[in-house]
């Protein structure tokens, strides 16, 4: 089916940005673009979700890559997403060229966070490599929550942890709230059937609730 892009915004556009050194960056933003490009997310119309990249130098004179479309002024007639998720690869060459006079990732870096102050739409959600040693960059991602180290390992944990971000974030936008976790409703028997174990049923609420208890969401039984 036909649409006109102008008229119907997208839903939500995740940047992925990391230094072009450190290398899971690009294995990380495919799993990403494979993630929210595949079968769960067919009956979405078209360019509902995108998925982008940041690394590579846009401009000469610069070592920053090409800036986010918040960053700049508004493009007449280009319509931008009602949600902007942006995905830090926070490796050590990342952390270096951050710390580097002469770089402008830092204050590329600092521009992301500081628009994600003021704008409830914009979501800054790190994966921090193994082996990474803080500095400079630490300090200013310290007020903002990293996802699950095993992210960086794992694309099932990765998808997971950002979907449930991605939501936690439109829920804020929507009812105005940004402490309440998205509340997911259990319903279960309670009692067992003839063929099952006595305590069968409280064993797997139990473990549902400590599965739960491990993720942004919270639980209502």
């Amino acid at each position: 089916m036909w649409y006109n892009r102008s008229m119907i915004p997208p839903i939500v556009d995740i940047y992925v940005v990391w230094y072009p050194d450190d290398d899971e960056g690009q294995r990380i933003a495919g799993w990403l673009l494979d993630h929210f490009h595949g079968t769960p997310y067919m009956g979405l119309i078209g360019g509902a979700i995108e998925v982008y990249i940041r690394s590579v130098p846009w401009s000469d004179g610069s070592d920053s890559p090409r800036s986010i479309p918040f960053q700049d002024l508004p493009t007449a007639g280009l319509p931008s997403s009602r949600v902007t998720v942006v995905v830090p690869v926070i490796g050590n060459h990342l952390a270096r060229a951050v710390k580097n006079s002469l770089s402008d990732w830092s204050s590329y870096i600092t521009n992301i966070i500081s628009v994600a102050q003021v704008d409830n739409r914009v979501g800054i959600f790190p994966v921090q490599l193994p082996g990474y040693v803080g500095n400079e960059l630490t300090t200013q991602l310290d007020h903002i929550q990293s996802m699950s180290s095993a992210s960086a390992c794992d694309p099932g944990i990765l998808c997971r942890e950002l979907s449930q971000q991605i939501t936690q974030l439109i829920w804020g936008i929507l009812d105005k709230s940004t402490g309440d976790r998205v509340k997911v409703f259990i319903s279960h028997t309670k009692k067992h059937s003839l063929s099952e174990e006595l305590n069968y049923v409280d064993d797997l609420i139990n473990r549902a609730r400590s599965n739960i208890a491990n993720t942004h969401l919270s639980s209502y039984f």
